[in-house]
């Protein structure tokens, strides 16, 4: 199982590529191939420009990407993403989900949890909406987004206006 956090969880003494080497020192300690597979992980995801860089100087784009890169290089099976999206510009959302589709289609099973609706209503095959933590609905995307207690709680009628 690989993860991501909501606010990122990187390690700030280190540089980009060292914290996507954390993530492959739970499965092997060989550094050489720790760094070879941090290096792929990161131009794969568009950061092998900033391989050096210090953690703090990375927008915040960088730093979730580096975040899924870190917990790829472990190689999971299942892949949590908090609220990966969260304050991210459409222009980024449009790439974290070209991300993540990608590691979908690559086999990882993806459990995420988001509040944004174009990427929750893109990336999902099945979707459970959750209310003071009980299940309110359950189901195909375009189903839940429908169902009365969903539209109430969450989405509001102007939703449904919208997306009809």
């Amino acid at each position: 199982i690989g993860r991501t956090f909501q606010l990122p969880r990187l390690c700030p003494h280190l540089n980009t590529l060292e914290n996507v080497m954390v993530g492959a020192f739970h499965r092997d300690r060989n550094a050489v191939a720790a760094e070879r597979g941090a290096m792929d992980w990161l131009c794969r995801l568009g950061l092998g420009d900033l391989v050096m860089s210090d953690i703090g100087r990375l927008t915040l784009l960088q730093r979730k990407l580096t975040e899924i890169a870190r917990a790829m290089i472990g190689e999971p099976a299942l892949l949590l993403l908090d609220e990966v999206m969260a304050g991210l510009t459409p222009a980024e959302l449009e790439r974290t989900i070209k991300v993540i589709n990608d590691i979908r289609a690559a086999g990882t099973t993806i459990l995420l949890i988001e509040h944004i609706m174009m990427a929750v209503m893109s990336l999902s095959d099945r979707v459970i909406v959750l209310g003071d933590g009980n299940i309110i609905a359950g189901g195909e995307p375009q189903q839940v987004v429908r169902d009365p207690a969903v539209l109430r709680i969450y989405l509001g009628e102007q939703y449904r206006a919208e997306h009809p």
